[in-house]
């Protein structure tokens, strides 16, 4: 019995060694104008693979899922490339200051490049 209490108090605590993060997100609309805020989130569901899922309506549906992401960060900037539903759908990348103090959204172009959107997302880390 002291040992079933040990482990239930061990894992008890490793939710709280999962790496993720949460950042405020701003939708656009079609007409280009700011629409609702919601959120960004980014987690590490197995070593090394990452998820990131946007919570904010409208949404494009090419986004309404959870996705594959890829993660490179420095100390200035968490840089997440996230992999869309469907093919014919361009790639999103989001660059994120590593302090939490803001970021933007860039696409990728056809010719493999990434473009801003033009457009504030509002990217704030939460937590």
């Amino acid at each position: 019995m002291k040992y079933l209490l040990t482990l239930v108090g061990i894992c008890s605590f490793l939710p709280l060694f999962a790496w993720g993060q949460e950042w405020s997100y701003q939708t656009i609309g079609a007409d280009r104008l700011p629409q609702n805020i919601g959120t960004f989130r980014l987690s590490e569901p197995k070593p090394g693979q990452f998820v990131g899922r946007i919570n904010a309506a409208p949404l494009d549906r090419c986004f309404q899922s959870e996705l594959k992401a890829k993660v490179e960060s420095t100390t200035e900037q968490i840089l997440v490339i996230l992999e869309p539903l469907f093919s014919g759908c361009p790639r999103l990348r989001l660059v994120l200051n590593s302090d939490g103090s803001g970021g933007r959204r860039e696409v990728e172009q056809s010719d493999g490049s990434w473009k801003w959107d033009d457009r504030e997302r509002l990217l704030k880390r939460l937590r």
